[in-house]
């Protein structure tokens, strides 16, 4: 993946967001970057998505330090606990850049009917990718709470009974379905990968089941929290050669019709259109704010709203774009 110009010039920058992030929607964002001094493009972009047919086939890496809790160094096979978390810690030389790693772990929940000892090599390809709730039913103990006991306690309360009120019985369903529910995630296993910022470690995103894979420049480290087991971590490093296949994913079109200087595409702006509306906020641009509030309460938006925006950028760009239709000569 060596870069055939250099950053300065062309670079491109793709964003995955979660439900959490306030401003941007769900999905993976790509924004493609040229500088001026390389002028209009002559085609739209055309994006290739790899291919990967088997992961174990994939060119990856190894090297990580485990720690606990305390900062000690650990290694494989890790047991993680609620009180006991672990990070992965990506070993890099100084102008190497991770941009996918991998989990290579398997939660308390999935353990079930596995072999518990962690000294057992598990199949990582064929980990499944359902998470099931425990069967409150089944007797088991964990941490001195007998789950049986938790779902039947409910029916032995007289819901007639004087002496019980509705509101003492609600707050005990409450109080039994949170316990249930905590307990639960308490079994599952919950990796956060980290890239560095500015100001500080920032999150690429959270996985709570397999396959526990994040894709991002510049990750540095992972960490693990929740119970289960841990084998170890795959990455990829930038520029480590991959034989990997490539099929055309979507276009990246100017909107415009072309003309002798550019190759456009039919209904070139309505694609445009259609793009601003998948892409539009959620919430307004703070920098189009008053008192700059935080991220998460700043004023709503919708596809009308950043039509309306983009809308009042077209004036200049329908302009520039009009030098397509001149033939300047060769």
């Amino acid at each position: 993946m060596q870069p055939f110009t250099t950053p300065l010039l062309f670079n491109a920058h793709a964003l995955p967001v979660d439900v959490n992030e306030p401003h941007a929607r769900v999905g993976s964002h790509l924004r493609v970057n040229s500088h001026p001094l390389l002028g209009l493009p002559a085609a739209p972009f055309i994006v290739f998505r790899a291919v990967v047919d088997n992961f174990k086939t994939l060119n990856t890496r190894n090297d990580v330090v485990f720690t606990d809790s305390n900062g000690n160094t650990i290694v494989p096979p890790i047991i993680v606990t609620p009180s006991n978390p672990v990070t992965a810690h990506i070993v890099l030389a100084a102008t190497e850049v991770c941009l996918w790693a991998q989990v290579e772990a398997i939660s308390e929940e999935d353990l079930d009917g596995q072999n518990p000892d962690p000294s057992v090599p598990v199949d990582f390809e064929n980990i499944p990718g359902v998470i099931s709730v425990p069967n409150p039913i089944r007797p088991n103990i964990h941490g001195g709470v007998e789950l049986d006991r938790l779902n039947r306690r409910p029916d032995t309360i007289p819901h007639n009974s004087a002496a019980v009120s509705d509101g003492v019985i609600d707050g005990i369903r409450d109080n039994i379905n949170d316990g249930l529910i905590n307990l639960a995630q308490s079994r599952k296993l919950i990796c956060e990968a980290f890239v560095n910022s500015a100001m500080g470690p920032a999150s690429v995103g959270t996985r709570s089941k397999s396959r526990y894979a994040f894709s991002g420049p510049g990750i540095v480290k992972i960490e693990i929290r929740g119970s289960g087991r841990v084998s170890g971590v795959r990455w990829i490093e930038a520029r480590d050669k991959q034989d990997l296949k490539y099929v055309p994913y979507t276009i990246m079109n100017l909107p415009h019709t072309g003309g002798s200087r550019y190759l456009s595409v039919p209904d070139a702006e309505q694609l445009a259109v259609q793009r601003v509306e998948t892409q539009a906020p959620k919430r307004q641009p703070l920098q189009e704010t008053t008192n700059t509030p935080a991220p998460n309460v700043a004023p709503l938006a919708n596809n009308a709203f950043e039509k309306d925006r983009v809308k009042s950028l077209l004036p200049t760009l329908d302009n520039d774009l009009e030098s397509f239709r001149l033939d300047f000569g060769p």
